[in-house]
């Protein structure tokens, strides 16, 4: 099932589920917006200011958008 299944999904039952498991995924998510919000490194930034450098010298050089979307659900199966 992909995301917006899943979306489509949690849309259409949330209003079932009881006070018990709203907290319990209301904890899971508070836990999980804690553990991603972390920082780029010095690195990772210098590596993205490049590639845009890159990109911006070169804007044909990288796919369109439709054609990279499609490759991605592909590959991970969405």
């Amino acid at each position: 099932m992909g995301a917006r299944e899943l979306r489509e999904k949690w849309v259409e039952n949330i209003g079932k589920v009881d006070d018990h498991f709203l907290r319990m995924l209301d904890d899971l998510y508070e836990n999980y917006i804690k553990t991603n919000e972390r920082e780029l490194s010095d690195a990772h930034k210098e590596i993205l200011d490049a590639r845009l450098l890159e990109h911006y010298k070169n804007p044909e050089s990288g796919k369109k958008w439709s054609v990279l979307n499609e490759e991605i659900c592909s590959k991970y199966g969405l």
